[in-house]
C-alpha cells in the first residue's frame, strides 16, 4: 500500500512560514536594535538554507512518508527513530499552544483598540486558544489533504501583513525620511 503525496513543496514552504516568519516576531527585532537585521541574516544563512538543503537531500534518498522519524530510523535503528519522531511530536506540544496564543492577542488588535481589554482575559485567551486548536485538529482528522489548507491559510496570513507593514515603511521612507536613521556601524553589532 502507497500513500499518497498530500504535501507539495509549496505547502511545506507555507508550513515553516507560518511557524517561524511573522509578525510576533519584529517587536522583538524592533527592541533589540539594528544589530537584529544582522542576526536574522545570519540564521537565514546558518539554519534555513542549510535545513532546506538537508530536508531536500533527505526526502531525495529515503522517499518514504514519515520524515525526521523514517531519516533517523534509516540511519541510526528503530529506537533512535522512535526518539527523534516522539521529541518532534512533544515539542509540538509547546509550539502550537503558544502560536494559537499569539494569534488570539494579535487578533484583539485588528479592530483597532476595541477589544484590548480581553488581552488580560485568562477567559478569552485560554478559551479563544482552545477553539483555534480545535479547528486545526477538526481539519487534520478529516485528512490531510483539507489540514494542509488551514497552515497554507496561517502561511499567507503571516505573509500579508508583513507585505503590508514593509510597503508602508518603504512609503514612509520615501516620503519624511527615516525615523530611527541606521548607521551601518549599528548593524554588525550582534556578530
Amino acid at each position: 500500500m502507497s500513500l499518497e503525496k498530500t504535501l507539495r513543496t509549496r505547502d511545506l514552504v507555507l508550513f515553516n512560514v507560518a511557524a517561524i516568519v511573522g509578525m510576533r516576531w519584529i517587536a522583538l527585532a524592533a527592541h533589540s536594535g539594528p544589530s537584529s537585521l544582522s542576526l536574522w541574516v545570519l540564521a537565514a544563512l546558518a539554519f534555513f538554507v542549510p535545513q532546506g538543503l538537508c530536508v531536500t537531500a533527505l526526502c531525495s534518498g529515503i522517499p518514504e512518508e514519515g520524515g525526521l522519524y523514517v531519516w533517523s530510523r534509516e540511519a541510526f535503528g528503530p529506537r533512535q527513530g522512535f526518539v527523534a519522531g516522539w521529541l518532534y511530536w512533544t515539542s509540538n506540544i509547546l509550539y502550537f499552544p503558544t502560536l494559537t496564543l499569539s494569534t488570539v492577542v494579535f487578533a484583539l488588535y485588528v479592530f483597532n483598540f476595541r477589544f484590548e481589554a480581553l488581552e488580560n482575559s485568562r477567559a478569552y485567551t485560554a478559551g479563544a486558544s482552545l477553539v483555534l486548536l480545535a479547528i486545526a485538529l477538526a481539519f487534520n482528522i478529516v485528512g490531510l489533504n483539507t489540514g494542509k489548507w488551514v497552515q497554507n491559510v496561517g502561511g499567507l496570513a503571516q505573509w500579508i501583513p508583513s507585505a503590508i507593514l514593509l510597503v508602508l515603511g518603504v512609503v514612509a521612507l520615501a516620503t519624511a525620511g527615516s525615523a530611527t536613521p541606521i548607521p551601518a556601524r549599528a548593524i554588525p553589532c550582534s556578530l
